[in-house]
């Protein structure tokens, strides 16, 4: 059965625009939520590591966005020739979804939430 995580690397256009990913200690975060950071990375730059490759995006959970999010991301890197609707989702995912979740999750304080949602008004009307 083939799915996101049996897709080779193929060549695909990166996605560089939007709002960068915060720096963020990739050791301090789960697994799942260390792949997304790998792979939303690896769309930004076009560079997809091997090891980025084999390792698996986790379990699909629709109340999950992350694993959601890193699907799509996962999927993006292996269709040659992507929708423009699996190209949305993957735009959205690498420009907006990861940079604001990462930024949230570097800066948590309720002070900070303010910030994190005109940030996200700001990161929406780009798009």
């Amino acid at each position: 059965m083939v799915n996101c995580e049996t897709l080779r690397k193929v060549a695909f256009q990166s996605i560089s625009d939007g709002e960068s990913l915060p720096v963020v200690d990739v050791a301090d975060l789960s697994r799942d939520q260390a792949y997304l950071y790998k792979v939303i990375t690896a769309i930004r730059t076009g560079v997809v590591s091997e090891d980025l490759v084999h390792q698996k995006p986790g379990a699909m959970s629709m109340s999950r966005w992350l694993t959601t999010a890193s699907r799509i991301c996962r999927l993006y890197i292996g269709t040659a020739e992507p929708t423009s609707e699996l190209y949305l989702l993957a735009h959205f995912a690498v420009s907006n979804y990861g940079p604001i979740w990462f930024r949230i999750k570097s800066r948590p304080r309720c002070t900070d939430g303010p910030k994190h949602l005109l940030q996200q008004i700001k990161a929406q009307w780009l798009l």
